[in-house]
């Protein structure tokens, strides 16, 4: 029986964000489906000018989810990948243009913005929506994880930093470059 406390054999450490069976959702990987008009449509939304944030990364941090959700299936942790595979998908829509101009307080919220009127488009229901949003908001600096899907979806998306040095070194010299970009303004490697 489950005591709520968490055991190597009760959770699977991704990274440093540990996935327990304390607040367990629902569905599992192999039910997920992918959705082609639905991911161009969110690829509408990313612009290829940048290094790091485009749609190739969307496109790695499903095949991260894709291990993530495995491991918690065999597990026995329950996840929503029906609010992940979205999630994942809009989470850094918008990334390029200046959210604070057009209202937003952060990146996060106006990929929330973005996304809501695809999703309900495409006959997502508005509670559905609604989870979604909560966990593309999961992948914002400081953001508290209140479920399982949460804690899934921000390690697929900081899963290129914390992979082979290989990886984890392009995903930094990405980042650099892109902040340079967006910013722009030059960086020093000692700040970075």
């Amino acid at each position: 029986s489950f005591n709520g406390r968490t055991s190597a054999s009760q959770a699977e450490n991704v990274g440093s964000i540990p996935i327990t069976r304390s607040n367990p959702c629902l569905l599992n990987m192999s039910e997920i489906v992918r959705d082609n008009n639905l991911e161009r449509k969110a690829r509408s939304l990313y612009s290829d000018d940048l290094p790091y944030h485009n749609f190739a990364h969307i496109q790695e941090t499903l095949k991260s989810a894709a291990i993530i959700l495995k491991r918690c299936q065999r597990e026995g942790i329950q996840v929503k990948a029906q609010i992940v595979y979205p999630a994942l998908l809009f989470h850094d829509a918008g990334y390029r243009e200046d959210h604070l101009r057009r209202g937003y307080q952060n990146k996060e919220l106006y990929a929330v913005a973005l996304s809501r009127p695809v999703l309900k488009n495409h006959g997502f229901s508005p509670s559905s929506i609604e989870e979604i949003g909560a966990a593309i908001m999961a992948t914002e600096r400081n953001a508290q994880f209140l479920c399982a899907e949460h804690k899934a979806v921000r390690a697929a998306d900081l899963s290129s930093m914390a992979a082979t040095y290989d990886q984890f070194l392009q995903s930094s010299l990405k980042l650099k470059f892109e902040y340079e970009m967006l910013n722009q303004k030059r960086i020093s490697w000692s700040l970075w």
